[in-house]
């Protein structure tokens, strides 16, 4: 019995066209599809930064007893030209935050003339108080006593490190601080007619955290 051969090159063809088309299919269905999309802008965003400024003002005080102050850019805390053994001398500034951040801040002290009999017998004290005449011991806060000063900044009042003697002011708030130096009764003859000069910074940063609960 005779078989009758089919055309090899069109049996060929067709089964080429159905293996091959569910592939296109799902070719064409990955490559045309689309998912849905949708999205929102806004525009406008401004961004600033604040600012750290810190302020001294001098406080003069008057024979009344009240304190007027009077804005320096170069205030002098305090001047004696005619000390004797046992004197003291108070000064007072007058810290203002003028910035709108709030920042913490301390007060350091140097001697700015070549170490002398006076730069090393007198001792220069720090503190905070309502009234810079009542001195350490009427004090609403103590910081340090009896410092001797030298060529390097010495911390008077407050703590650079923001532990518990950190100062704390907050926009548009303002604090009184006082430095006072005194001249040992021990002061040798030798201190006679000596002088030096004192350099203050006053120096603030950004502060980050609460007030101390002991500051």
């Amino acid at each position: 019995m005779r078989h009758r051969r089919l055309n090899s090159p069109l049996l060929v063809l067709v089964l080429l066209v159905v293996l091959a088309l569910p592939v296109g299919i799902a070719v064409v269905s990955i490559g045309s599809g689309a998912n849905f999309a949708d999205d929102e802008r806004f525009s406008g965003n401004r961004l600033g930064a604040g600012t750290v400024d810190v302020a001294i003002d001098e406080v003069v005080e008057v024979t009344d007893g009240a304190r007027s102050r009077a804005t320096s850019g170069d205030p002098a805390v305090f001047s004696a030209t005619n000390m004797a053994p046992g004197d003291h001398v108070t000064g007072a500034l007058a810290v203002n935050n003028d910035g709108t951040l709030p920042l913490r801040f301390w007060v350091t002290a140097k001697s700015t003339t070549s170490s002398g009999a006076l730069a090393d017998w007198l001792l220069f004290d720090g503190w905070v108080a309502d009234d810079c005449r009542s001195g350490p011991e009427g004090a609403e806060r103590v910081f340090n006593t009896n410092v001797v000063l030298g060529p390097e900044h010495a911390r008077l009042i407050g703590d650079p490190a923001g532990l518990e003697n950190e100062l704390r002011l907050e926009p548009g708030d303002q604090l009184v601080v006082c430095v006072g130096a005194h001249l040992p009764l021990a002061a040798p003859n030798e201190v006679q007619s000596a002088s030096v000069q004192v350099e203050l910074i006053v120096a603030a940063q950004q502060s980050l955290g609460p007030e101390d609960e002991n500051g």
